[in-house]
């Protein structure tokens, strides 16, 4: 087993034949590391205007169409995972 320190983030990197598994365990809050917290930045200050937020059945309108266009017209480019 090997570890690996990085910013905030303890890694083990297990090699187990040809297949290799990370863990990697994250501090209690640390959003630019969790894709849930990504997509809601992106929701809220790219994709809805201030207009959206006006009425509540806009809001959820718009948020729906936000993100049932996620993957195909909305895209998020995450960089690519760095294995060490």
């Amino acid at each position: 087993m090997r570890r690996l320190m990085w910013p905030s983030v303890f890694k083990s990197v297990v090699k187990r034949g040809n297949s290799v598994v990370c863990f990697s365990y994250l501090p209690p809050y640390c959003p630019h590391l969790n894709i849930v917290e990504v997509l809601w930045r992106k929701l809220k200050y790219q994709w809805l205007q201030v207009q959206d937020y006006l009425e509540t059945q806009t809001l959820f309108y718009r948020v729906r169409q936000a993100l049932a266009a996620v993957g195909t017209l909305l895209q998020i480019h995450f960089a690519p995972f760095q294995h060490g």
